[in-house]
């Protein structure tokens, strides 16, 4: 009896631990994906802003050539 419960003991602790394992693998997977949404956000808002920046480039350039002109 005291090997048999040892064993139950034993298979108690590996489905413990299996399930904390596939929890925080669970939790790992979710960061990951949102660690990639945030980047994609972010090169997202950063080349919309280049945009922007580049168009009010081209304002100034343009009315700098008609002040020239």
């Amino acid at each position: 009896m005291i090997a048999k419960d040892g064993i139950d003991e034993q298979e108690w602790e590996y489905e413990v631990k299996l399930q904390n394992m596939q929890y925080l693998e669970k939790e790992k997977q979710e960061l990951y994906d949102e660690f990639h949404r945030m980047v994609y956000e972010l090169h997202r808002k950063t080349g919309l802003r280049n945009l922007i920046l580049e168009k009010k480039n081209e304002t100034i350039v343009e009315a700098n050539e008609t002040k020239d002109a």
